[in-house]
């Protein structure tokens, strides 16, 4: 076996550090806000670490022998100016996601991203859309806040979000009397 260099392995090990500043930024953070990243992280990054080694010592012979098995076809009738075109848009989105949680945090932003992607990019009809960014809402502050009580990190714009909270623990509160 012989020890070699593919992109494979290089996007291993772009995903390996990634998943390492993830766990370490976690490390800083209260004992419920790090569960999840490092739920995530640390299996993360020991199955990182095997595909490394399965894709630095792998032999050339054992490479032609799996070409293919694993592999997702491939439509190559799909001009490359299309692909590169799917590829910024859906970057995009997921850069929107980021930054709106960023500004304004994650209560308002996952549910409002579900209904832009769901109603502008995914065709669904504003009926649907709505349905499943209420639904969304309803299970993040019922699992999240209520069952959990995961601290929600703040976002520059922190009002929407406080104000959310706050209603829902008027809410609660006015039904069950202390």
């Amino acid at each position: 076996m012989k020890l070699r260099a593919n992109p494979g392995a290089l996007f291993t090990v772009f995903v390996l550090l990634l998943m390492i500043g993830l766990v370490a930024t976690a490390k800083q953070w209260q004992y419920q806000a790090r569960l999840f990243p490092w739920t995530i992280g640390i299996p993360t990054m020991v199955l990182c670490f095997l595909q490394l080694g399965l894709d630095m010592f792998r032999s050339k012979d054992a490479d032609e022998d799996v070409a293919g098995m694993m592999d997702l076809p491939v439509d190559r009738s799909v001009p490359v100016a299309v692909v590169i075109q799917r590829a910024i848009n859906i970057f995009a989105w997921i850069l929107g996601l980021y930054l709106s949680i960023w500004v304004i945090g994650f209560i308002l932003s996952v549910p409002i991203f579900l209904l832009l992607y769901l109603g502008i990019q995914a065709g669904e009809t504003w009926k649907v859309a709505v349905t499943y960014m209420v639904v969304m809402m309803v299970f993040m502050i019922g699992v999240f806040e209520m069952v959990l009580h995961i601290p929600w990190p703040p976002g520059l714009i922190n009002g929407p979000q406080e104000f959310i909270l706050g209603l829902v623990e008027r809410y609660l509160s006015s039904l069950v009397p202390i």
